[in-house]
């Protein structure tokens, strides 16, 4: 996977495409950001997640169970936060 890149028109960057793993589409976590208690949803923890490749704009709350892939990042966030939830 290589980084975004600026194109032609300013202000514009391309971001990578997924990879596939087992068979279905996943992007790389470059940093997981914050941690949120929602009792909307079930397990009730989200994470704010960074995109590698993507720009802050991009960022999404997701739930633990679509970050299975990305225990180290989640393991960083609660080291580097340890009060977070």
């Amino acid at each position: 996977m290589s980084p975004a890149i600026q194109n032609d028109i300013y202000g514009k960057f391309e971001e990578p495409p997924p990879v596939v793993v087992e068979g279905a589409p996943e992007y790389e976590v470059e940093e997981i950001l914050d941690s949120v208690h929602d009792k909307r949803y079930q397990g009730g923890i989200k994470y704010l997640v960074r995109w590698k490749g993507y720009r802050p704009g991009g960022d999404t709350w997701e739930g633990l169970k679509n970050l299975e892939h990305a225990a180290g990042a989640v393991s960083d966030f609660h080291r580097r936060h340890p009060s977070a939830l």
